[in-house]
């Protein structure tokens, strides 16, 4: 909101009524307990706001505020006093500087010129009763520089510092606002899931601050900057034994329009007659060396087994790694290898595969998912959250989320998708999670396969095994859980009837 000058502030007034700098915000609260306002304002959670921390972070301060996020106490841990207040109306925060910050033991001498002060800083919160619905909050701070050089210093420092101040005031207004209109008492949300991509610091903190800044200032920014991050991820370069396991299969070539993907293929070499083929997917930031474990297990057992990279993943050539293009890859990549007895996938890769299927034209028997996502909802909260994103830009990413998927962002889950999928039978469900997997929590799975059984239509619903100890990722080399996989692929129960 931009800065407009507040009603006469009375305390301020009184106790700093001259002054060199000053800045004013004001906001609007939806709520006509001027009451419930005031207390909230006096002792606000500022720990709720990721910009807040990283600014103080940015300043060198989060050691002084570390464990001191609510308002009073993180005041006194800045070495600020409370000097006056008159509730509901108004209250005073201020302090004095020589060399450093002081307290200020008494408040009459504050409105006089401290004795060696150089500044004097107040910051005012006023409360008013606009109607039964609204209160209006006015925050003001003033500084006042004593002698020349003190003014010629902190003017210096002001031009620096003046809109990361502002932006610190305007989300303490949010915070306040947003706790008053009643955001507070709603159910707690669920901490939110690690992310499987990790950034450098170095890199991670400038983006947080980024998103942070553009969100505010020009939203489609943001929007834009988040697309581009999320369909240019870093690739992981591939280790030499990643790439001697992915040397020791048949080098493929698939042809998907606008890119050339290079897939493997694993086979018996003793001349005995193969099953049918096992497509494997792998997820975000992953390539067919993630399965180096699964794929040699599932050759034993008589399978073909092909894998391939993804665009700007492993082998593949570089490009928009996540892009409607890529669910069109994948079904290119099966319509090439024909009908396959089984498709597994991991995490991300379950995105696009459960999206992939919903086409006519994808012959597949069986499927697995080893640690999916439930829904894109999950994965947009999951980048957002690690990226410090404002919920203001989600509507946004939404809408490009429902282009990629060419569903309505709602109906990009598991539950809907699954026993849609015209294969044109629809494939039996294998649902494989951990109960320790950080990234994703086992209860969506579970939810997914509850979700699948309550629906009247489906005659075999997905089976669910949950591992332990595993995580994200250890569970694609964990002999137990490829046992079940080659257990399900072995099952010759047929598939279900067409959902087409």
């Amino acid at each position: 909101m931009p800065p407009s000058a507040p009603h006469h502030s009375g305390l301020l007034e009184e106790y700093l009524p001259r002054y060199t700098f000053r800045h004013c915000y004001t906001t609007v609260v939806q709520c006509g307990d001027l009451a419930r306002v005031y207390g909230i304002a006096r002792d606000v959670d500022l720990s709720r706001s990721p910009l807040i921390r990283l600014l103080f972070r940015l300043r060198g301060l989060q050691d002084r505020a570390h464990g001191h996020w609510r308002a009073r106490s993180f005041c006194r841990a800045m070495g600020w006093t409370e000097l006056a207040q008159s509730p509901p109306a108004e209250f005073l925060v201020a302090y004095w500087r020589r060399r450093r910050i002081e307290p200020i033991d008494d408040a009459a001498q504050f409105k006089q010129a401290m004795p060696g002060a150089t500044q004097q800083v107040g910051f005012a919160f006023r409360f008013r009763q606009l109607d039964g619905q609204r209160v209006e909050i006015a925050t003001e701070t003033r500084v006042l520089c004593l002698g020349w050089r003190s003014k010629l210093a902190f003017f210096a420092y002001w031009i620096v510092i003046k809109p990361f101040s502002g932006l610190i005031r305007k989300e303490i207004l949010r915070l306040i606002r947003q706790e008053a209109e009643g955001a507070s008492d709603q159910p707690a949300k669920p901490p939110p899931n690690q992310m499987v991509v990790r950034l450098p610091l170095l890199l991670l903190a400038p983006l947080r601050l980024y998103f942070q800044l553009a969100a505010r200032l020009y939203p489609p920014a943001a929007a834009g900057a988040f697309k581009a991050l999320l369909s240019h991820m870093p690739r992981k370069q591939l280790s030499a034994r990643e790439q001697q396991f992915l040397d020791s299969g048949v080098r493929l070539t698939f042809e998907c329009g606008d890119a050339v993907l290079t897939g493997y293929r694993f086979e018996r070499e003793d001349g005995q007659p193969q099953k049918k083929t096992v497509l494997l997917v792998h997820g975000l930031q992953g390539s067919a060396a993630n399965f180096h474990a699964l794929a040699p297990a599932l050759v034993r057992q008589g399978y073909r087994v092909v894998a391939f990279d993804a665009v700007n993943h492993g082998n593949s050539p570089a490009g928009t790694a996540f892009s409607r293009h890529s669910i069109d890859h994948l079904r290119q990549v099966i319509a090439q290898l024909g009908a396959l007895h089984a498709l597994v996938c991991h995490s991300a890769g379950a995105y696009l595969s459960m999206l992939a299927l919903l086409q006519p034209g994808c012959r597949v028997s069986r499927c697995v998912y080893l640690a999916p996502y439930p829904d894109i909802a999950t994965t947009l909260r999951t980048f957002t959250a690690y990226l410090w994103v404002p919920q203001t830009i989600e509507p946004a990413l939404q809408r490009w989320f429902e282009d990629i998927g060419g569903l309505p962002f709602g109906q990009q889950t598991m539950a809907h998708c699954l026993p849609r999928q015209r294969t044109p039978q629809a494939p039996r469900q294998l649902l494989i999670h951990d109960a320790d997997d950080r990234h994703i929590s086992v209860e969506a799975s579970r939810a997914v396969v509850a979700q699948i059984a309550e629906q009247a239509h489906v005659q075999l619903p997905a089976q669910l095994h949950v591992s332990s100890g595993l995580g994200h990722f250890r569970l694609l080399r964990d002999e137990a859980v490829i046992a079940r996989i080659a257990a399900f692929l072995a099952d010759d129960k047929p598939s279900g009837p067409s959902h087409a």
